[in-house]
């Protein structure tokens, strides 16, 4: 008798695994990228959901006062110091040719610094790295667009979250799909209580 052919399922499942696994990791900054969203997304209901409680404004109505309301407040703190910042940015311009200088002066007098400016092949530039500035600025610069992006879909994903959160559950078995739902407001209740959480911890 013949031991019966082992079934695909064996092996599918552990390939599957790690082909959902690379996956995750070649779209990891989509991921945190859309995690975010969704945090901003809670955060915009969990400020907006005692207005429609309390029977003050409909769904839309209290999101775009909890939009208007946030843009205004980081407006006026922008505002405010904005000033004090573009003195201070000023001064570290200054500022800053002259505390390189000065350290490279003081590397200069052990064996140590004289190691250390080597390995970073500054070695007799006085010069300030005005390049890796540039660089940082770059990062600076993409990361906030990141930000702004993050921003905008968590602006979409909480202005109709009831569409979303259908087409989510399309993805999902017609049979689990209630305990989907349980699972996605669940996960939504808790997620805003863990933000009220930080927001008071803060």
């Amino acid at each position: 008798m013949t031991r019966p052919p082992v079934g695909a399922a064996s092996w599918q499942r552990p390939l599957l695994s790690v082909v959902l696994i690379a996956l995750a990791w070649h779209l990891r900054e989509a991921i945190i990228l859309f995690f975010g969203a969704v945090l901003v997304a809670a955060t915009l209901h969990a400020l907006a959901d005692p207005l429609v409680r309390r029977g003050l404004l409909g769904p839309r109505a209290a999101l775009a006062t909890v939009v208007a309301a946030v843009i205004s407040g980081l407006a006026i703190g922008l505002w405010l110091l904005g000033d004090p910042l573009a003195q201070q940015l000023q001064a570290l311009r200054v500022e800053l040719p002259k505390a390189w200088t000065a350290l490279h002066e003081w590397l200069q007098r052990t064996q140590v610094g004289v190691r250390v400016l080597a390995a970073m092949g500054d070695l007799g530039d006085l010069q300030v790295p005005w390049a890796r500035i540039a660089n940082v600025a770059g990062s600076t610069l993409r990361v906030l667009g990141e930000v702004v992006l993050m921003l905008l879909i968590g602006l979409y994903l909480a202005s109709d979250t009831r569409l979303y959160r259908e087409a989510l559950l399309r993805l999902v078995p017609a049979q689990r799909r209630p305990a989907a739902a349980d699972a996605i407001d669940v996960t939504g209740e808790a997620l805003k209580r863990w933000l009220l959480g930080q927001a008071v911890a803060m």
